[in-house]
């Protein structure tokens, strides 16, 4: 088995927040959230790291977090541009919105060479336990006549005790949560894609393309099951510009805790270099 890998997700637009907030940094320090997420996943035994970003994002990601990180994990970076479409499709005209989650994963089909994979978004804080649980579910499964998928959740929402694995009826959670998969998810965003666009012409503008709802569909099919792993660790996503002070004022109780360093890719006992 291949050694998981985290994929997380940066390529947002951040208009809500009223501009491109997985570049804010989140302490004095100057780390940005993403940089908590990537050391967390260390800790947890991943060592290597998709970023998906817009084109336009990559370079000022690679001469700051990018330099930061190099010592530490292996590191890719992936484009999500709205002009990656199937062949026979075009970008409708006027639309700037990205396609979604579920097409923000497809970009890693080729990059992720087959290997199982955590997905987050940047602009979350997950907890330490929740990538342990990840990283240790993704080592220990793998698909047989169905696919085996899991989530980590953070609430009752869905009803379900430690462990259980999610019924189809159940309401996904929203984008922000961590899902593991094997790379059997790359085959099915590819395949049902083509249908998503037909589908999207109804609301070209707005209409996105899922990672849950795809999860969903395959839930209902019989195809997969996702395992609900529990953490009692806090998660905050920063979607307002009021969030930010919210989860830094979280970041600095947890350094006080002792939970991170002050400067988190300082050579310590709890993350080594490459």
């Amino acid at each position: 088995m291949k050694r998981p890998v985290l994929v997380i997700m940066a390529a947002g637009l951040g208009s809500r927040y009223g501009g491109y907030k997985q570049m804010e940094p989140i302490d004095d320090q100057g780390h940005i959230l993403m940089e908590y997420s990537i050391y967390d996943a260390l800790t947890a035994g991943f060592r290597e790291v998709i970023l998906i970003l817009k084109r336009s994002q990559e370079a000022v990601f690679k001469e700051t977090v990018g330099k930061r990180l190099s010592r530490f994990v292996k590191v890719h970076y992936v484009a999500q541009e709205l002009q990656d479409l199937p062949e026979g499709f075009a970008v409708p005209r006027g639309r700037e919105k990205p396609w979604g989650t579920g097409h923000a994963v497809l970009s890693c089909i080729y990059t992720l060479n087959e290997a199982p994979f955590a997905v987050i978004n940047a602009d979350a804080y997950y907890g330490k336990r929740a990538f342990a649980l990840a990283y240790n579910y993704l080592i220990s499964h793998l698909d047989d006549s169905v696919f085996h998928y899991a989530m980590i959740q953070y609430s009752n929402s869905c009803s379900t005790s430690r462990g259980e694995t999610l019924p189809a009826v159940c309401q996904m959670a929203n984008d922000g949560k961590m899902w593991a998969f094997t790379d059997s998810v790359l085959d099915e965003l590819q395949s049902r894609f083509p249908v998503f666009l037909e589908q999207s012409q109804k609301n070209p503008m707005e209409a996105e393309y899922l990672l849950p709802t795809v999860v969903n569909e395959l839930l209902q099919e019989g195809k997969a099951d996702v395992k609900v792993l529990r953490t009692d660790d806090r998660w905050y996503g920063i979607t307002y510009r009021s969030d930010q002070k919210v989860v830094q004022a979280a970041i600095r109780d947890m350094q006080k805790m002792g939970l991170y360093p002050n400067y988190l890719w300082r050579e310590n006992k709890h993350i080594r270099t490459l």
